[in-house]
């Protein structure tokens, strides 16, 4: 993801837990996959959970 947006793994892993992880709207899920040499590699998937999908960021806050 964070070559996909032009930034640095930390400012994406850094962005994720404060703004959707902490909040309940996503989790880390770890996996390994399979390179093309054969070789494994262990990753992280970031997914949105049911909330995170339903979130709507232009809603009127209840905060106001």
């Amino acid at each position: 993801m964070a070559e996909a947006l032009g930034l640095e793994k930390r400012s994406v892993d850094g962005s994720f837990t404060s703004a959707i992880q902490r909040k309940g709207l996503g989790v880390r899920t770890a996996a390994e996959i399979e390179l093309e040499d054969g070789t494994h590699k262990q990753v992280k998937f970031l997914s949105l959970t049911p909330a995170g999908m339903s979130y709507d960021p232009d809603a009127e806050s209840d905060a106001e």
